[in-house]
């Protein structure tokens, strides 16, 4: 009896290990799209004066997830509803970066 629930118990903990492993990696997938997105379309859009829709046929099937939200100084690209955002902001004389790069 002894034995089964320790086998039990450490099945269960490795399938929670390798779930959070795996979540973990597409977080962070997330994020990094969320921020390549930002910045592409913020170059596209406000720097070589294309429309939000020509430079959004540009970008990868799979991002069709991500919303975008422009304004005059960048684009804000969101996912899952707005639990993740990453920004990109432009510059007039540097073009488009992340909005947490120090220049």
């Amino acid at each position: 009896m002894r034995v089964s629930r320790t086998v039990g118990f450490v099945v269960t903990l490795g399938a929670l290990s390798a779930a959070a492993l795996y979540a973990r990696d597409h977080w962070v997938r997330a994020d990094l799209g969320e921020a390549y997105v930002a910045k592409t379309m913020c170059s596209c859009v406000l720097v070589s004066g294309r429309t939000l829709d020509s430079c959004r046929a540009e970008l990868p099937d799979d991002a069709d997830i991500v919303r975008v939200a422009a304004d005059e100084r960048g684009m804000t690209a969101t996912i899952l509803g707005g639990l993740m955002a990453r920004r990109s902001t432009y510059d007039p004389h540097f073009g488009c970066a992340p909005a947490d790069a120090a220049r």
